[in-house]
């Protein structure tokens, strides 16, 4: 189709790029971000766009092309990560002078209410409710207050459980409080319409919308009893039941049942670092032998991948003669616990040695993925996915 001149727009894989975007891509560090705009890179290269000129009708005839002339299975998914990743990069490139991109999304699927369709009293009670669950309150808060993430899902939650309400034909702009909004007999019409949309079977997104609704009808506005009762059984009712690990979970744990699959698993770090040291100090000896170290903390010294992103020389570790400590302190944890941790000589030695001679090798004047120093955090956080 191209030799013919059918397909004019979409140049081939492995096309020249204009000289902006080869820039742009060169200093793309994330595989994922690199490969999510590489083909719009050359696209926008065979029309002549540069990266200053792009725009969302740039992104809306690129979807024209790729519909027109490719076999892209899903070519609006691929747009949406294309949108997704161009605003990733916008906010960690200022320099790069990129527009920041609108990402589309299917408007069947999207049935949330916005605020302007609310009355301000509930708007404002709304708020309130957010501030009660971060703790901003002085007196009546939570003792232990949510994170941000977890608030501004219970508020995704609530604005879907408004959405239903509209779109089952009751005026939410009529609704002046949280009482008004939680009434049984209202969240009975919200529960009627979600169970209709998702094909009358319990799935986890009604599951929290009924959750979150409960929370505040149970928990922060205390009904009665009885009340309570008949959320709990609209809840047991829509939310999947789910006991243990799922099958999918249990086929694949069914392989460590196997000794010498553990001993891989637990060797593999030391494997890793036989290839980092075999492979030599280039960048991908750099990867394999920070995938070693991270592997050997996550053994060792159990956490959350966001804390081990974010460990931190001079703030998280220390020494205790040949053995490293990592430390980190309750506000830093999920459930606000203090971490504390001696890993063992031999690891110890290793990551000393990941610190001295491989750290620096990932961007000489910028901060390493694993183990930035006194200047902020880790640049991308791909890597330790």
């Amino acid at each position: 189709f191209r030799h013919v001149g059918i397909s004019t727009c979409l140049a081939p894989y492995g096309a020249p790029l204009a000289g902006e975007w080869q820039l742009l891509l060169d200093s793309i560090t994330s595989k994922y971000q690199r490969s999510g705009i590489s083909r719009f890179a050359r696209y926008c290269s065979t029309c002549g766009i540069s990266i200053a000129d792009v725009s969302d009708s740039t992104v809306k005839a690129y979807l024209a092309a790729l519909i027109a002339e490719t076999l892209v299975r899903k070519p609006r998914v691929n747009v949406q990560t294309l949108c997704c990743v161009w605003n990733q990069i916008t906010k960690t490139n200022p320099a790069q002078q990129m527009a920041p991109l609108t990402v589309p999304r299917k408007e069947s699927r999207a049935y949330a209410v916005s605020e302007d369709q609310l009355s301000s009293k509930l708007l404002g009670q709304i708020h309130g409710y957010d501030r009660f669950l971060a703790g901003d309150d002085l007196i009546g808060g939570l003792s232990k207050p949510l994170r941000p993430r977890s608030i501004k899902a219970i508020k995704g939650n609530i604005m879907r459980y408004l959405g239903a309400l509209h779109h089952a034909g009751v005026d939410v702009s009529a609704i002046q409080s949280l009482e008004e909004m939680v009434a049984f007999e209202t969240f009975t019409i919200a529960m009627t319409w979600l169970w209709n949309r998702f094909g009358q079977k319990p799935c986890q997104g009604i599951g929290d919308i009924a959750w979150t609704i409960r929370c505040i009808a149970v928990k922060h506005l205390e009904c009665d009893e009885q009340t309570a009762e008949l959320f709990s059984d609209v809840l047991t009712r829509v939310r999947p039941t789910r006991r243990g690990l799922s099958k999918k979970n249990r086929v694949s744990m069914h392989q460590f049942d196997d000794g010498a699959v553990v001993c891989r698993l637990l060797h593999v770090s030391d494997h890793l670092w036989a290839l980092a040291l075999k492979e030599g100090h280039g960048k991908k000896g750099s990867l394999m032998a920070q995938s070693a170290v991270a592997l050997d903390i996550l053994t060792y010294a159990p956490m959350r991948i966001g804390n081990l992103q974010h460990l931190r020389i001079d703030q998280h570790l220390g020494w205790s003669k040949k053995r490293l400590r990592i430390e980190i302190p309750p506000n830093e944890v999920k459930n606000k616990e203090h971490l504390d941790y001696l890993l063992p000589e031999a690891v110890s030695a290793r990551i000393a040695e990941y610190m001295e001679t491989w750290r620096a090798l990932f961007f000489p004047k910028a901060n390493p993925y694993l183990f930035p120093g006194r200047k902020g955090g880790p640049k991308d956080d791909s890597t330790l996915r």
